[in-house]
């Protein structure tokens, strides 16, 4: 088989792992640097030696050692002169120039007897750590043949028996050790590399670890930082340095505190301080305007290999977005929920009174500010009432009159937009609004109330702050004023409805009264008493009222008596009493029909009750009595007792009283006779 063919079929891969070991070797700086040290030493070391055997050899073999001398000298100087970088690819050139040097060396000091011959273990060591096997296979080969070529020089023939002597069996057999010592080395060259090639590849893990790690870390939107026990921060990730507006490396080291809050000590409730005092993660909410937000922090412990704490790693949330949506929710759930109630509020009445005031007191929870007014338009009289308002969490119920054309109300009314004037002192009021100047109002806020397409009146929200109303407020005021509007226009038709009811009642009891000209304005009378009586005793005003529809249609029943009856002159007979006492079941039987009168038929029915049993027309007694029924008997009792009859006189007040005492547990309810009397010295009667 040809070179050529044992070159071609040489793959191509073994080829380059030969060339590769000779030439492409790759070495850490630290080792070059040590390598040439190594051999700058023994350059040095060498040219001492040859200086020192020139001074102390007087043979004709000094001139090849000045040689060598110059030789050895420039070689040292150049290694240590070199740039590192230019050492990777002279040392290969080194050995052949070493061995080559020693060579020549010991050709000089005595051929094949030259004590020097030890020095070429330099290039074999080199050869060996930088080239391993094939290294030692070439150097060794190389040093064989010299020493062989400085044998024939000393003896002018080299035999098999000189060869082996010197090799193999001698005391000394120089090439067995140089063989052992280069594969030792190249033993632990092969490892060393192995090692470093094993300790690189974790080095590169760890490295690639620690960067994905600190990508990860960095990648976390969440600022997170890490503490010693002292408050130091000793790590953080790049959204914590974005947060304090620094970089990276001016936060590491700080007190946290001083970061975070600008103080010189932690917080009350540090998280901090709880975990290395607990062991145990601690959570808090904090809003901190130096960072902008609000944070939910978490304190996780950091433990030490022995289980001791040795910081806390700080994980902080920036929840601002979610509180201020929660709060936004919040106020939305809480405007809803107020308006129901108002809307319930003012369900439950239609006194256009106590719906002002609940309006108000309704409104207060909805915009926190110093003071508030309705102002209703009176269109026929040309002038606004103030009828509730608040200052300073105080209601106000004091009516307060303002001409139509003395206000800055009128301009709202008139436009039908809302106006807000953020600083009152810029405005040109007029002299109507004392209410606002009196109150030190700093700013403004007027809303029209319209319903219908009927301006009603203004909504009117003063604060002593300048510029007090945001948007929200404004936009809340107005759809609040609507509300208003709309209730008060109900409680304006309510009103009209009840004015337009209670006329009909009043004529039904003026005609009811009208039967007999001895009882004309009877009912009107008698109401006003009872009226008296039950606001003495503390009633309800809705009650009041339909009490009062009650008395005057009490005597309702007396529409089926006859006229002749009615004005007898002379005492009524046992059928004629028995036919009058029918009147309050007659009564009771006309209004059955009417829904709307059906609560008030038991006051009609037992309004002649008495409270010992023995009134009529069901005999009952004492509490079983209704109320208002109690309260119209001793009412139209005491009005009967002034009144002329045509068989008696009526009798003065103070006869009248005493009658309505004397019988007072008997005919009539106790407490209602105090409520009486008590009326009664109010008036002055």
């Amino acid at each position: 088989m040809s070179i050529r063919n044992i070159i071609r079929k040489t793959p191509s891969k073994s080829i380059h792992k030969i060339r590769e070991s000779f030439f492409n070797f790759q070495w850490e700086d630290w080792f070059l640097k040590r390598v040439r040290g190594l051999i700058i030493w023994y350059g040095w070391l060498f040219t001492a030696l040859i200086l020192l055997l020139i001074l102390t050899d007087s043979s004709d073999t000094l001139a090849g050692l000045y040689i060598l001398l110059l030789i050895s000298f420039l070689s040292a100087l150049f290694l240590t002169l070199i740039p590192l970088r230019w050492l990777e690819k002279v040392i290969p050139l080194t050995i052949p120039f070493y061995l080559l040097f020693i060579h020549k060396f010991l050709f000089y000091t005595g051929a094949g007897v030259s004590p020097y011959w030890p020095m070429y273990l330099i290039p074999l060591v080199l050869a060996s750590l930088l080239f391993r096997y094939a290294g030692i296979i070439t150097v060794s080969l190389f040093i064989m043949g010299s020493h062989l070529f400085l044998e024939f020089s000393n003896i002018g023939e080299v035999s098999i028996y000189l060869i082996s002597y010197h090799f193999i069996i001698g005391d000394i057999p120089l090439f067995p050790i140089l063989i052992l010592l280069g594969v030792m080395l190249a033993s632990m060259a092969q490892m060393l590399k192995a090692d470093r090639d094993s300790l690189s590849r974790l080095f590169d893990k760890v490295e690639m670890a620690k960067k994905e790690w600190e990508t990860s870390f960095d990648a976390i939107k969440d600022p997170i930082l890490i503490l010693d026990r002292e408050h130091h921060i000793i790590m953080a990730n790049g959204a914590a340095a974005r947060m304090f507006n620094k970089q990276r490396e001016e936060i590491l080291g700080r007190k946290c505190y001083t970061l975070a809050h600008g103080t010189n000590s932690p917080i009350s409730n540090c998280p901090h301080v709880s975990t290395i005092n607990t062991g145990q993660p601690s959570t808090i909410e904090i809003e901190e305007p130096r960072l902008g937000g609000i944070f939910e922090i978490t304190a996780y412990p950091l433990f030490n290999e022995n289980g001791t704490i040795r910081g806390s790693v700080h994980y902080m949330k920036d929840i601002t977005a979610q509180k201020t949506a929660e709060k936004a929710l919040k106020r939305e759930l809480e405007i809803t929920r107020i308006l129901h109630n108002t809307d319930k509020d003012i369900l439950s009445t239609m006194n256009r009174k106590e719906i002002l005031r609940l309006c108000i007191k309704n409104l207060q929870s909805l915009i926190n500010t110093e003071y508030m007014s309705i102002a209703i338009l009176d269109s026929e009289k040309d002038e606004f009432k103030i009828e509730v308002g608040s200052f300073l969490n105080r209601l106000i119920e004091q009516v307060e009159t303002i001409p139509f054309a003395a206000t800055i109300l009128k301009t709202i009314i008139s436009s039908r937009i809302p106006r807000y004037c953020p600083e009152l002192s810029n405005e040109d009021l007029l002299p109507g609004d004392e209410e606002f100047r009196g109150k030190d109002i700093k700013s403004l806020l007027i809303v029209p109330m319209i319903a219908k397409g009927m301006p009603l009146g203004t909504l009117n929200l003063g604060s002593t702050e300048k510029n007090r109303f945001s948007e929200d407020d404004i936009e809340l005021a107005e759809g609040y004023a609507l509300q208003i509007a709309i209730a008060i226009d109900n409680s304006i038709i309510y009103e009209r409805m009840q004015s337009l009811f209670m006329d009909t009642v009043v004529s039904l009891s003026t005609a009811i009264d009208a039967k007999s000209h001895w009882t004309q304005n009877h009912a009107s009378e008698v109401a006003n008493y009872t009226v008296a009586i039950a606001r003495e005793l503390g009633l309800d005003e809705s009650f009041i009222q339909d009490l009062r529809v009650a008395v005057l249609l009490h005597d309702i029943g007396k529409i089926g008596i006859g006229d002749t009856l009615l004005n007898k002159e002379s005492p009524l007979t046992d059928e004629e009493k028995r036919i009058m006492k029918e009147h309050p079941l007659k009564g009771a039987e006309i209004i059955r029909p009417i829904k709307e009168l059906k609560h008030i038929i038991p006051i009609i029915r037992h309004h002649h009750e008495r409270w010992n049993g023995t009134g009529y027309p069901d005999g009952l007694s004492g509490n079983m009595i209704p109320i208002g029924a109690r309260i119209l008997n001793v009412a139209d009792s005491f009005e009967a007792m002034r009144s002329d009859r045509p068989y008696k006189r009526g009798l003065t007040i103070e006869e009248a009283e005493q009658e309505i005492i004397k019988y007072s547990g008997i005919q009539f309810d106790p407490q209602m006779v105090n409520a009486l009397v008590k009326v009664l010295e109010k008036r002055g009667l």
